[in-house]
C-alpha cells in the first residue's frame, strides 16, 4: 500500500507546484494590487487539491481490500470471518451521525470566531484612531 501512496503523494505535489505556477502567473501578468490577499487563498486551496489527490487511491483500495480479507478470513477461520466487516457496515451510519453533528458544531463555532475576528479588528482600528487624535 505504500507504492501507489507514494505515486499519488508525488502526483499531488507536482499538480500543486503546476496549479502555484499557473495562478501566480495569471495574477502577475494581471497587474492587480490584490495580490498579498489572494496568497493565502491560494496556497490553501492548491494545499488542499495536494491533499485529496493524496488519497484519492483510497476510493479503490480500501473496498479491495476489505474484500481480499474478508475471503482470506473466510477461508483461515469460517463464516465468523465475516463478523468483522459486518460490523464495519453496522458502524458507518453512527459514524455519519457523529460527523454530521460535528460539521453543525464546527459552523457554529466559525460564526463566533468571525464575530470574534471582527470585534478584535474594530477595537483596534478604534484603538489607533484615537492615538492619532
Amino acid at each position: 500500500t505504500h507504492y501507489p501512496l507514494q505515486k499519488t503523494s508525488s502526483a499531488g505535489i507536482r499538480t500543486r507546484s503546476y496549479l502555484l505556477t499557473l495562478l501566480y502567473s495569471r495574477t502577475l501578468s494581471a497587474q492587480s494590487s490584490r495580490h498579498a490577499s489572494l496568497d493565502p487563498l491560494v496556497n490553501a486551496d492548491t494545499e488542499n487539491i495536494r491533499l485529496c489527490l493524496q488519497d484519492l487511491h483510497l476510493i479503490w483500495s480500501c473496498p479491495l481490500q476489505i474484500v481480499v480479507v474478508t475471503a482470506l478470513l473466510y477461508l483461515v477461520i469460517g463464516w465468523e470471518g465475516s463478523l468483522g466487516p459486518l460490523a464495519l457496515f453496522l458502524v458507518v451510519p453512527s459514524v455519519n451521525s457523529i460527523v454530521r453533528s460535528m460539521v453543525s458544531i464546527r459552523g457554529r463555532r466559525a460564526a463566533v470566531t468571525d464575530a470574534r475576528s471582527q470585534w478584535c479588528s474594530s477595537y483596534l482600528r478604534n484603538v489607533s484612531a484615537f492615538k492619532m487624535n
